[in-house]
């Protein structure tokens, strides 16, 4: 299905690339005929790959990566309002990436499954056994389970921080609102995959958020200071984006904090899911599960 997809708008970028231009905004010929070729190639990839007898992992990830990272520059791009311009063109482009992505996490997950990740195996030592989630459940109850043994002051933190972002519909089609949005919308995929992979959470989950939100700290912070990406923001001309500008920086901040904290404690060594008897050994987990 992947190159199948893949070829087909490879062939539709390369051999009609004006109909497409038109029909997204502002892309420039040229660039979609290159785009169209790099599909091409990619697509005449995915079916070689897929047609051997024995998949190669590393490929597998290569071609999810790739289709979540198609997923997040077309958000962006919408967002940015640069490039897709046009109501039906962002309205087509966003139906083509979510199928994209559709296919991207549906190969990360069937390869997840496939491989055993964060299944521990009859051979692991008991340390190992322990910083993974139980082999008896699924892997969709194990992330579950995962997420729940969360402490429930970052639940809170949480719906709170999302609650944030989600306020940006408010200021539509403001840019801010619109990028906003766009990196909020951005990290989904990036978590989705690890917890797949991990089959639960782990402290690396916040390398989903440093990815898309650090931009979004630069822009935020330069449209309150200056002019250099947009008319800058003042609490007399704009009192309720500018406040609601100010609240968004913060939070993004200290949540990006937090992420930092957690990806550098994951490095020292802290890589248990949570929800095993590791993570709660430690304290970092409220519950655990027997086995």
């Amino acid at each position: 299905m992947n190159a199948v997809s893949c070829l087909a708008f490879g062939l539709l970028f390369a051999l009609f690339p004006e109909p497409v231009r038109v029909l997204l905004g502002s892309v420039p010929a040229g660039l979609l005929q290159v785009i169209g070729i790099l599909l091409i190639v990619n697509g005449v990839h995915l079916a070689f790959a897929s047609a051997r007898e024995r998949l190669r992992q590393f490929e597998v990830l290569y071609f999810s990566a790739g289709d979540i990272l198609w997923f997040i520059g077309c958000v962006a791009l919408v967002g940015a309002n640069v490039y897709i311009t046009t109501g039906v063109g962002q309205m087509a482009a966003i139906v083509v990436a979510l199928g994209v992505l559709g296919l991207g996490l549906a190969q990360v997950w069937l390869l997840a499954e496939a491989s055993g990740t964060g299944v521990p195996s009859p051979t692991s030592t008991s340390t190992l056994r322990d910083d993974l989630m139980p082999a008896g459940i699924s892997r969709v109850r194990a992330i579950a389970v995962s997420w729940r043994s969360v402490k429930p002051w970052i639940h809170t933190w949480l719906f709170a921080l999302n609650a944030v972002f989600l306020g940006a519909f408010a200021f539509l089609p403001e840019p801010i609102a619109r990028l906003t949005l766009a990196a909020y919308v951005a990290s989904g995929p990036l978590l989705a995959a690890m917890m797949i992979w991990q089959r639960g959470l782990t402290r690396l989950l916040g390398l989903a958020h440093l990815i898309p939100w650090l931009p979004l700290v630069g822009y935020l912070g330069l449209r309150l200071t200056s002019d250099a990406v947009g008319p800058i923001i003042t609490r007399t001309m704009s009192p309720a984006l500018y406040t609601y500008t100010v609240v968004l920086l913060a939070a993004v901040v200290i949540s990006l904090g937090f992420d930092a904290y957690d990806c550098l404690r994951w490095w020292r060594g802290e890589r248990f899911r949570l929800g095993s008897k590791n993570a709660a050994a430690s304290g970092a987990s409220i519950m655990s599960l027997p086995g």
